[in-house]
């Protein structure tokens, strides 16, 4: 890669971190989302069913209750007509015994088959009014049978009546038994349960749909009918229990709904919460979750842009601080060549040092010309045919790839280095030069066509350079053509700045 390239890779890195951190927030994000919504859904559908359960078990238990009071009686009607001792006040107490501790029981009674009442647990009257007598006395189903939702006018509140007629020996009438529930009851219930503002319960008939008692209490839609509900739709396909999420009928509110069949009898329960009521914390804290990840990446921005601010002024300051080093070391090229015009010494050494010292300055300005535009690196090639120019010297070069960078720390050694090769090669002659890496090693090969004219302070200030800069080796291979190769690790150093 080229130092342009890796520059503006540099440059660009940032940003695509940036990109990548984005994408990483907004995939944490859509996940939070994602989980706590199903998380939300699951809690509110486990939760409405455990609570259709629970008031499904607690209807359930009652109307088991009054079905084995009603046995009783049943035995001890039986007992009566068979002659046995047991007479209507014994009855009358016994029930009153059976129903004292249970709330939702409002009592249950006997009658006789013309209807008169003969042993009951509540002097409510309202137990077998005219509508349920009609409709026990036109229903006479030994099987257990239940009413409408029916109203007490001495309590005011709403009952069931469960019912059934016996029967002696050769289908004689002896009369009948009814036992109600008081819903009242089970409004308390429902009403202790924590629903949400539009939210609902409710017991149906699963054979009609109609509704028996509901929260909020809606008295004008009590035994209404509601056969094509998802739930009644459900039930009678055989389900026993399910959640389903539908739009009500008549007040337009979506509901998630629970609903659990009573097994053994013609109920189930409904528990509906509405949606906007189950997700609203969820709604909140996504809110939440999106505001705090928007402001991240805002923070995020400007920490960036605030960055890239400041490595844009690193930058200018260091192209400022090379352009001024590259100034000096100009005046002092041009210092030095003044003074070699005007020498006028007989001394010959004098103005030999000068002119070594001229060179080797030269190597240094050359070097600052071929830099990269990371500043941290130099184009090894260029300024190796820079300076072959420089000597007079015909130079190829065997280097890949023809943008290889090295290292200043690197560069400005090896550059005097082969400065002084150059310098002391036979004029207008042909120099090869071939740089290999090896691992994390480099090697340059040094080859002309003809003696080098290296002198003992050459040769050993090539060595120091070497080998205390570069922590490298040097050995000439030949003489005549000369021959030599310089190898040193390349992990000495390591970049320094990062553009």
């Amino acid at each position: 890669m080229s130092s342009y390239a890796r520059t503006r890779t540099n440059r660009a890195l940032p940003f695509l971190l940036f990109g990548a951190w984005s994408v990483f927030l907004f995939l944490v994000l859509g996940f939070f989302i994602y989980s706590t919504w199903k998380a939300t859904e699951t809690t509110a559908n486990e939760t409405s069913a455990n609570e259709a359960r629970i008031l499904a078990n607690s209807l359930d238990s009652a109307l088991r209750r009054i079905e084995a009071i009603m046995d009783w009686t049943e035995v001890a009607v039986r007992r009566i007509e068979s002659g046995g001792s047991l007479i209507d006040e014994a009855i009358t107490s016994q029930l009153v015994s059976l129903t004292r501790n249970f709330q939702e029981i409002t009592g249950i009674t006997y009658y006789s088959p013309d209807g008169s009442k003969r042993a009951s647990s509540s002097t409510l009257a309202c137990i077998m009014n005219e509508d349920s007598k009609a409709l026990v006395f036109t229903n006479s189903h030994t099987s257990l049978e239940y009413s409408a939702t029916l109203d007490c006018d001495e309590t005011g509140k709403h009952i069931l009546v469960a019912h059934r007629a016996l029967y002696g020996e050769g289908e004689k009438p002896l009369g009948y038994i009814a036992g109600s529930v008081d819903l009242s009851f089970y409004e308390a219930l429902f009403s202790r349960i924590k629903v949400g503002q539009n939210g609902m319960v409710s017991f149906r008939r699963a054979d009609t749909s109609r509704l028996v008692v509901r929260w909020p209490i809606i008295t004008e839609q009590i035994n209404n009918l509601a056969p094509g509900i998802p739930p009644q739709l459900a039930i009678s396909e055989g389900a026993k229990e399910g959640v389903i999420q539908y739009r009500g009928g008549t007040d337009g509110i979506e509901r998630i709904f629970a609903f659990q069949r009573i097994e053994g009898y013609p109920f189930y329960a409904l528990v509906g919460r509405e949606v906007g009521d189950v997700f609203d914390s969820w709604l909140l804290n996504s809110v939440i979750a999106v505001l705090v990840t928007l402001l991240l990446l805002f923070t995020s921005g400007i920490f960036l842009i605030q960055l890239d601010k400041n490595l844009n002024l690193k930058n200018r300051l260091i192209h400022e601080l090379l352009h001024r080093t590259n100034n000096s070391l100009q005046l002092v090229l041009s210092l030095v060549q003044l003074s070699l015009f005007q020498f006028e010494s007989p001394n010959q050494n004098s103005k030999t040092l000068l002119e070594v010292f001229y060179s080797r300055v030269r190597t240094l300005s050359l070097a600052q010309k071929c830099i990269t535009r990371d500043f941290s690196s130099v184009i090894f090639r260029d300024l190796i045919v820079a300076l072959a120019q420089e000597t007079g010297q015909e130079v190829r070069v065997n280097l890949e790839p023809p943008q290889y960078s090295l290292l200043l720390d690197f560069a400005v050694p090896l550059g005097l280095v082969l400065n002084e090769l150059f310098e002391n090669s036979p004029d207008k002659s042909q120099v090869d030069v071939e740089i290999t890496q090896i691992t994390n090693k480099l090697v340059m090969g040094y080859r002309v066509n003809g003696l080098l004219k290296l002198s003992s302070d050459t040769e050993n200030l090539v060595r120091t350079l070497i080998a205390h800069q570069l922590s490298g080796n040097f050995a000439i291979l030949a003489l005549d053509p000369f021959e030599c190769t310089v190898d040193f690790p390349l992990d000495l150093y390591s970049n320094r700045i990062h553009v």
